[in-house]
């Protein structure tokens, strides 16, 4: 196969997953990976997913990497307070959580080096996530209330006032954006006792 035929199938896939390939064109030589990553034409995210050298990624795709490269994950901690607007932007790795095991994936895919960072959650705490569909790419990001869980269950050095008041949460969005109903039924679903004292601490910082 050439690069033409292979660019005009998977041209327009934000990520291109080796496997999809293999179903589509059976006879694939893999070698052709190695082949086109060398002329520039693709560029590795991690073991069996790529994406086109030329192709622009912006936040939503890279949101839907994120997803797709280490399943099951969704985006949350850091990375969907500032998609929230509950903290500023301009964080250079995408943080996710995950029941496997931490993980850090690092691929140079725009003018610097991107970071794909999941954190383990336990299987029981994995909720709270919606899918967003947005200009043609899906990808499942935490609610705004499960990604202020997520980031205080995954914080245990957060325990004071002062520590809280470092977070640089933004007040005004927090009290557009954060339901009390939503965020009081995820903590009971959570059932942490540290979590309900941690929401405490952070409402009176807040407040």
């Amino acid at each position: 196969m050439n690069y033409l035929t292979f660019q005009k199938r998977f041209g327009n896939f934000p990520l291109v997953d080796i496997r999809d390939v293999f179903t589509v064109f059976p006879g694939f030589d893999r070698r052709r990976i190695s082949e086109w990553r060398e002329k520039g034409y693709l560029k590795k995210v991690a073991n069996n997913f790529y994406v086109f050298a030329d192709q622009a990624l912006d936040e939503r795709k890279l949101f839907f990497i994120a997803n797709k490269i280490y399943e099951p994950s969704y985006v949350s901690l850091e990375t969907a307070l500032g998609y929230h607007g509950l903290i500023p932007e301009g964080v250079f790795s995408i943080f996710s959580v995950s029941t496997l095991k931490t993980r850090t994936v690092s691929a140079r895919l725009n003018a610097i080096e991107t970071n794909f960072s999941y954190k383990r959650i336990k299987k029981e705490f994995f909720f709270g996530y919606s899918l967003v569909k947005d200009g043609g790419v899906s990808f499942l990001v935490a609610d705004p209330e499960k990604a202020v869980l997520d980031f205080l269950y995954l914080r245990e050095d957060l325990k004071t006032e002062g520590d809280f008041f470092e977070l640089r949460l933004n007040p005004e969005s927090a009290g557009k954006v954060l339901n009390s109903r939503k965020m009081t039924k995820y903590l009971a679903i959570s059932n942490s006792r540290i979590l309900e004292e941690k929401i405490r601490i952070l409402r009176k910082v807040y407040a």
